[in-house]
């Protein structure tokens, strides 16, 4: 039977002893400090004992656990000895420089059964668990309950329609896995820095909608791969599906890199032309009026971002690395997209600051709002590799929409108001 130590500071006792429980459950024999130390041992002795009897670790990521000399000790007793490693992210915290190589599971503030299983996907791969033994999990919520079964793929004939019944927004969460929810903004104005298509400071009094509360997930975006994303023209737009061809797009850039690829990580790696082809998908197969799910517009996506007040960042007026991802975070990849609740904008959307910069509809050079040609496109956000100001609710930068398949940039959906909107088709 495989046996883990589990690496922790004292100060995460509950969650390390939720982990083992766990883990117990699916077979895995587990050594954990406050539970194999014999009364009276000598503590060193014990734990060096411990070392030696497992074959992997699993370190629990805290800011205690990483100012821990005896963690230390003990994930680096296990890279001198070559022995299998793996992070456990409990709590945002800078790791030590030997730690950042390795890829974590995160289950700060996230769904721990989730979590969880993603946990033994990792496990499983290295060896360590059986199938067997993952189809024995069990919900870790007190209640007993077995997890629900997996989702049904797409369908897309016949199409499906559902409204809420106060809010009348199209159900995309039908059709998309967790989590997807809309944020409602009301009309209002927003004003537009000078530069490129702007000659002034320009205040655009715009009509309400509503925008994705998180960026799109590698999980979502996986819906339209399956639906025969890369498959069917009538989805893309005319040069976007010559360039495909030409480029031989199958799936986003980095889909098969762990760094990038986690279910709840927001896609990475696609152009302007896929997030594009992406919401043509996603208004047939919601029976949505052709277009009207789209990217947001410049403007749209700032009002999001800002609301009323004219704050400098969506969260306020000062830049707070604790409240978005970016090169000061030294996470050094994407993070979940649930992931900075304290960093929400004024109507509740996650990640308008930092994690990866988001296509818009506008066209950077004319202001132009349409679906045509190859002209270079706005991004708004922000993103992990780049510095603070890049999430300035005012910033903007650009790229062309066929050479931006960046592990830097993504896209988040908008619910455009009734309009006009044209197209190459």
């Amino acid at each position: 039977m495989t046996k883990i130590f589990i690496s922790h500071s004292s100060k995460d006792n509950e969650f390390a002893k939720q982990l083992a429980e766990a883990l117990t459950g699916v077979g895995v024999d587990v050594w954990l400090d406050v539970s194999d130390i014999r009364l009276g041992a000598n503590w060193s002795s014990e734990v060096q004992r411990g070392l030696d009897e497992c074959d992997a670790m699993l370190v629990v990521i805290t800011p205690e656990a990483m100012a821990s000399k005896n963690v230390a000790n003990e994930w680096q007793y296990y890279i001198d000895e070559d022995k299998p490693l793996f992070t456990i992210r409990w709590q945002p915290t800078k790791l030590h420089f030997q730690l950042r190589r390795l890829q974590y599971v995160d289950f700060h503030q996230q769904d721990f059964c989730t979590k969880f299983d993603e946990m033994c996907a990792k496990l499983q791969k290295q060896g360590f668990l059986t199938n067997a033994g993952r189809g024995e999990m069990h919900e870790m919520n007190g209640d007993g309950a077995t997890p629900p079964p997996a989702e049904p793929k797409v369908q897309l004939s016949p199409p499906r329609i559902q409204r809420g019944e106060q809010t009348g927004l199209l159900r995309v969460e039908v059709i998309l896995p967790p989590p997807f929810e809309w944020c409602e903004i009301p009309a209002g104005k927003v004003t537009l820095e000078e530069g490129i298509y702007l000659e002034e400071d320009t205040t655009f009094d715009l009509p309400g909608f509503a925008i994705g509360k998180y960026l799109i997930t590698n999980a979502q975006y996986a819906k339209f791969i399956e639906a025969g994303g890369y498959s069917e023209q009538r989805w893309w737009t005319k040069s976007g599906w010559r360039r495909k061809e030409q480029e031989g797009w199958e799936e986003p850039l980095y889909w098969q890199d762990e760094q990038w690829n986690g279910l709840d990580f927001p896609v990475v790696g696609v152009s302007w032309y896929e997030a594009v082809a992406y919401c043509q998908w996603l208004n047939e197969a919601t029976g949505a009026q052709p277009l009207r799910i789209m990217l947001p517009t410049e403007a749209q996506w700032q009002r999001a971002a800002q609301g009323e007040d004219g704050r400098a960042y969506p969260w306020g007026d000062e830049f707070d690395t604790n409240r978005c991802n970016t090169r000061a975070s030294e996470i050094r990849h994407t993070t979940p997209v649930m992931q900075y609740p304290q960093g929400t904008s004024p109507y509740g959307v996650f990640d308008m600051g930092g994690n990866a910069y988001e296509w818009s509809l506008t066209a950077w050079e004319t202001g132009e709002i349409d679906l045509e040609g190859r002209k270079t496109r706005c991004l708004r956000g922000g993103a992990w590799c780049f510095p603070p100001k890049d999430t300035l609710v005012s910033y903007g930068s650009y790229e062309t929409p066929d050479s931006g398949r960046s592990n830097g940039i993504g896209f988040r959906i908008c619910l455009l108001p009734m309009r006009k909107l044209t197209s190459e088709h």
